[in-house]
């Protein structure tokens, strides 16, 4: 359990939920500001959204005074398709269904980038050391089953306001390929876009294409195999921890963000030891000027599992002060 400010006074509750592409998380912050857990099920079991929000309404024990969602797709005038999976839900159907009128929807990366504040040093794993440039943006990526990204930018008076983007939709650079040899096999998989390498499908990819082996992998074999010392598995973690450092090299150019980097998603802490820190710092630092663009700017691995639920009750509060 954890504790989050609350700029509200009313004391009533409010439900939160991670929608991503593999599983919908639902948690709750209570009266007093304690953000609890309450379940995980798996995306695609999920018929209708609203209903199952509805059916957690009518379960809470406390007077609910809102719903904040966070959803893994582009929100669009009210409403968001989840980009890998089935699932499309608008903030006024919830609204209507649920009989509470306050229902925040956003994607779901825009949550993870508010919590950014929230989160506390032992909830963090470095990955690359460095010192933040203050008054500077922050950046977010997020590989799971889709490759999320979002922006930190600094506001007044210490407030911070996230963007999220569709970083993992932007066309990959197959020149990237080329600055490993440990990367050369991968050609054969013509990416056009970083979430084809940098998603749990990716990672499957790189397996295959490193071994010619079968289609239908899960990331959760490859970690099995990894784990038990198959060279092939540990080499496809290599090439994807890589190419992971060279995404977020990227985004950080793209924004500025000189005030650090963090990684979210459940992709890479799913992979515990295996991630090959070494191997992301190699992209992170791959061209003379990028490297000198980049030196100095720390990366952390995000390792709680609130850090959506503590953004969406932020943004939740600031849009309903």
């Amino acid at each position: 359990m954890t504790r989050i400010s609350s700029q509200k006074s009313d004391n009533a509750a409010l439900l939160l939920a991670d929608i991503g592409g593999t599983n919908a998380r639902f948690g709750v912050r209570d009266g007093r500001g304690r953000i609890r857990f309450l379940m995980s099920v798996p995306t695609k079991e999920i018929k209708s959204l609203a209903c199952t929000l509805k059916r957690l309404c009518e379960g809470s024990p406390q007077h609910l005074s809102g719903i904040a969602l966070g959803a893994a797709g582009p929100v669009r005038n009210g409403r968001v398709t989840l980009t890998n999976a089935a699932v499309s839900i608008a903030a006024k159907d919830v609204a209507a269904l649920t009989g509470i009128e306050r229902v925040l929807l956003v994607n779901d990366l825009a949550a993870v980038g508010r919590a950014i504040p929230h989160v506390r040093k032992h909830e963090l794993r470095s990955v690359v050391s460095g010192v933040p440039t203050p008054h500077a943006p922050k950046v977010i990526v997020a590989p799971g089953t889709g490759l999320g990204h979002a922006v930190l930018v600094p506001g007044k008076f210490r407030s911070w306001n996230a963007v999220a983007g569709e970083g993992g939709h932007c066309r990959f650079p197959i020149s990237v390929l080329s600055e490993e040899s440990a990367l050369q096999g991968l050609h054969s998989l013509h990416p056009s876009t970083w979430e084809e390498l940098l998603s749990g499908r990716g990672l499957a990819a790189i397996y295959r294409t490193k071994s010619r082996g079968r289609k239908d992998l899960v990331p959760e074999q490859i970690t099995r195999w990894a784990l038990e010392g198959n060279e092939t598995a540990c080499a496809a973690v290599w090439a994807f921890s890589y190419l992971l450092g060279s995404f977020t090299q990227q985004m950080v150019l793209v924004a500025g963000g000189r005030a650090g980097c963090f990684i979210g998603g459940g992709l890479v802490p799913g992979l515990g030891v295996l991630f090959k820190k070494e191997a992301f710092r190699r992209g992170f630092y791959a061209g003379q000027f990028e490297r000198g663009y980049v030196a100095g700017i720390p990366v952390h691995l995000i390792i709680t599992q609130l850090a959506a639920f503590r953004g969406l009750a932020a943004l939740f509060d600031e849009v309903h002060s």
